[in-house]
């Protein structure tokens, strides 16, 4: 009876765990992916330099836009590698974050954090328009504001021994962004 009640119990938690989706398959479903060969919501905003931005509307180049926020140290973590992006690209592509943090803690942190994107500090009701809900998530624009690609952050790729190959991201990063400049 053991025996049964055991194989019974191993049974269900194996139909349970199939049946639940794990991150990788959450962050496929995401909606920001459903806008992939469309234009995000046409909504005005103001950039923390008073500008307007508007990402239906770009201005003829392919636009990054990164959504993050303070606390979130996959977040900070990938900026030194937007930041080289943005070196590299600055003449060619907008670099934009877009963060639902307010506007003074956005100076606050950016005081002592390097990040050389357009910044945006919007409400959460774009953020959730959108459907972005993994942070860090990056959407890459065609230059007619068409999505190309989103991705959960830089993509990270591992070796062998499970280390993080964050260059490797990078590269695979910047050929998405040299398909949208052809």
């Amino acid at each position: 009876m053991k025996h049964i009640v055991l194989f019974l119990s191993l049974l269900t938690c194996f139909f349970i765990g199939r049946s639940q989706p794990n991150m990788n398959q959450l962050m496929q479903q995401e909606k920001v992916r459903s806008y992939m060969g469309k234009k995000l919501p046409s909504v005005n905003q103001f950039t923390l330099d008073g500008g307007i931005y508007n990402a239906a509307k770009p201005n003829g180049k392919p636009t990054l836009i990164n959504f993050w926020f303070i606390h979130c140290k996959p977040c900070v973590d990938e900026m030194p590698y937007l930041n080289e992006l943005k070196k590299k690209y600055e003449d060619r592509v907008n670099f934009v974050s877009m963060t639902f943090e307010n506007e003074q803690n956005l100076k606050i942190f950016l005081k002592t954090q390097e990040f050389n994107f357009t910044h945006i500090s919007t409400d959460t009701n774009y953020i959730n328009e959108v459907g972005v809900r993994f942070f860090p998530t990056n959407v890459l624009l065609d230059k007619n504001g068409i999505v190309k690609v989103v991705t959960n952050g830089i993509p990270n790729y591992k070796d062998k021994h499970g280390n993080t190959l964050l260059n490797i991201g990078v590269e695979k990063f910047e050929a998405y962004i040299n398909q949208v400049l052809k």
